[in-house]
C-alpha cells in the first residue's frame, strides 16, 4: 500500500506544481519571458531612416524686434490676407523669411 501511496503523492505534487506555474513567493504572479518578443526584437532590422540624425534639443523661438512687430501689425491691420508678392516684399523689408511673415 505504501507504493501506491507514494505514486499518488508524486502525482498530486506534479499537479500542484503545474497549477502553481507562474506563481512566485507569497502567491504573487511571476511574469514569464515571452520568447516570441525576444526573437522579434533581435531580428528586426534598424534602417538608417529609423535612426535619429538630428540633435535632441528643440529649436528656440524666434523673437521679433519691436520694429518688425510694429510693421507686421500695421500691415495686417489693413490687410489680413497678403498676396505672395506682398509677403516677399515685407519679408525682404524686415529681414525675415517668407514663412515668418
Amino acid at each position: 500500500m505504501s507504493a501506491m501511496h507514494g505514486a499518488a503523492c508524486s502525482y498530486q505534487q506534479a499537479e500542484v506544481r503545474k497549477d502553481m506555474a507562474g506563481v512566485g513567493a507569497h502567491g504573487h504572479p511571476v511574469q514569464q519571458p515571452n520568447p516570441a518578443l525576444n526573437t522579434a526584437q533581435m531580428t528586426t532590422p534598424i534602417y538608417p531612416w529609423m535612426r535619429s540624425t538630428a540633435p535632441e534639443r528643440k529649436r528656440g523661438r524666434q523673437t521679433y524686434t519691436r520694429y518688425q512687430t510694429l510693421e507686421l501689425e500695421k500691415e495686417f491691420h489693413f490687410n489680413k490676407y497678403l498676396t505672395r508678392k506682398r509677403r516677399i516684399e515685407i519679408a525682404h523689408l524686415l529681414g525675415l523669411t517668407e514663412r515668418q511673415i
